[in-house]
């Protein structure tokens, strides 16, 4: 029998016929070994690894992205932390000027309003501390006054929006009809206002130094008049 070109001497029942039959089979057999060693497991080694290295791109095309989406998010937040803190700082400082220096100051204002928005103060009461912190005191102050409802929705419309923190946010308000005269009516509110305590201290010390001046000034009079 002939197998690769080299005649091989098998003793065997076989006829020749079925012989060769065999050493086909054997032939086959063989070239199919060689098949799937020498050439299916080593493609299919390299199509692992070429699927691995896919993977592992896409991986790191992945990281690559995800990273590019942190760094973004994180140029955002940062970007937004800095506007909000200069709104802030631009909403405080305004918060600063705005603020009412003392209770003096503020009732002051609101006589010279009400008397532009021909409106009647008839009393006023004592202020209650609504909040407070290192930097800010929120007041309400008590007033009655008397007018009609035009010329109270003027007083209190130029009043929010004067120069000072004036607020009515959360302050009661009670109307009553005045039954002597028709369309006047009597009105309860709260005016609230913020006091800055860096201008209420300051302005405390200069009325103390002030006072002192005085003081000084009346003491060293009556010492020079027992001189003489």
């Amino acid at each position: 029998m002939v197998l690769f070109g080299k005649e091989l001497k098998l003793e065997s029942d076989f006829n020749p016929k079925e012989a060769k039959m065999f050493a086909v089979f054997i032939s086959v057999l063989v070239i199919l070994g060689l098949t799937y060693v020498l050439v299916y497991t080593p493609t299919m080694t390299i199509k692992s690894l070429n699927n691995e290295i896919e993977v592992k791109n896409k991986e790191k095309e992945a990281a690559s992205t995800n990273k590019s989406e942190a760094e973004k998010k994180l140029a955002d937040s940062q970007r937004l932390f800095e506007e909000q803190n200069e709104n802030y700082l631009k909403t405080k400082e305004k918060f600063v000027q705005a603020s009412v220096i003392n209770d003096t100051g503020l009732k002051d204002m609101v006589a010279q309003i009400a008397e532009k928005a021909q409106v009647k103060i008839v009393s006023t009461g004592a202020p209650e501390v609504i909040e407070e912190n290192e930097e800010f005191i929120k007041k309400y102050f008590p007033y009655e006054v008397e007018t009609d409802v035009n010329r109270l929705g003027r007083f209190l419309y130029w009043l929010e929006n004067s120069n000072q923190l004036v607020t009515f946010k959360g302050s009661p308000l009670e109307v009553k009809l005045d039954q002597a005269v028709p369309g006047l009516i009597v009105v309860k509110l709260k005016i609230g206002a913020y006091f800055n305590l860096g201008k209420m201290t300051d302005d405390i010390l200069f009325d103390q130094t002030q006072s002192n001046t005085s003081e000084g000034a009346i003491n060293t009079q009556t010492v020079e008049g027992g001189k003489q």
